[in-house]
């Protein structure tokens, strides 16, 4: 499970530029976690540490597995909850059902996209690249035994 202590976002983005980077995502497209900022003013927010980064946190029992009727959401036996774009219909369900706000909707593809924790990555036992690359400790990776 991954855990965030949103506390420590300072809004640098550095998570957000390894996860495009991480899965080849293009300009102009939403990488898989995002950092949302609580008001209009940035110099306030770096000041107060008023960012949140929105990214799946792969729950125990997750709810967007159950809301998907098209099985397109899976749990794999090591936690990770997997997405599968191509079973995907974009119905919004999996949205709607995440208590986190970490699945998001691509608009040009028409599904869902949500983080699959670098599962490539973690399999050649690297971190993911948020993980790796957040210089603040934001998250923090709990693996199973």
């Amino acid at each position: 499970m991954l855990t965030i202590d949103a506390k420590k976002c300072m809004g640098c983005y550095a998570c957000e530029i390894a996860c495009k980077e991480v899965h080849g995502i293009p300009a102009g497209k939403s990488s898989w976690i995002q950092v949302k900022r609580n008001d209009a003013s940035r110099q306030q927010a770096e000041q107060e540490g008023h960012y949140l980064p929105l990214v799946c946190v792969h729950c125990t029992m997750p709810p967007c597995v159950e809301a998907c009727p098209e099985e397109a959401i899976a749990q794999r036996q090591d936690g990770i909850v997997v997405l599968d774009s191509s079973s995907c219909t974009g119905c919004g369900l999996c949205i709607e059902a995440c208590p986190y706000g970490a699945i998001f909707f691509d608009e040009g593809d028409g599904v869902a996209l949500k983080c699959d924790l670098c599962v490539e990555r973690m399999e050649q036992e690297m971190w993911p690249g948020c993980v790796q690359h957040c210089f603040a400790q934001v998250f923090c990776l709990e693996l199973p035994d």
